[in-house]
């Protein structure tokens, strides 16, 4: 199965319309459109598009090639009550409730290691 048929059974599995999905990943329905109908090969959104289908890029890729994802492939779920949730959901929960000075040191690190990545 290519990429594009895979991203519309899940979408579909999760009952996301196109446009709901290019909303969560930062495209437009017409980009979802045309991945799905495989004209797009590796969109600069893909990261993305994985992680709202609560997967990895490697497991998409997985599912893809007929394969199941495995537990390393799977996003990260960390139980907040009786509910789980992303790492990443997680992480944003936590930095909301930050101070202001506090917040203002986590952007700066995250700046910090977005400039030491650039600099390799």
């Amino acid at each position: 199965m290519m990429i594009g048929e895979t991203v519309k059974k899940l979408r579909e599995r999760k009952g996301l319309s196109q446009k709901e999905l290019g909303k969560m990943v930062g495209a437009s329905q017409q980009n979802i459109a045309q991945l799905e109908n495989n004209e797009v090969k590796q969109p600069r959104y893909l990261p993305a598009l994985a992680k709202a289908l609560g997967l990895s890029i490697e497991g998409l890729y997985a599912i893809a090639q007929g394969g199941e994802p495995s537990q390393a492939t799977r996003p990260r779920l960390v139980k907040k009550g009786a509910v789980a949730i992303s790492a990443h959901e997680a992480f944003v929960n936590e930095f909301t409730s930050l101070g202001s000075e506090d917040a203002a040191q986590v952007r700066e690190f995250v700046q910090y290691l977005l400039w030491k990545r650039n600099q390799r």
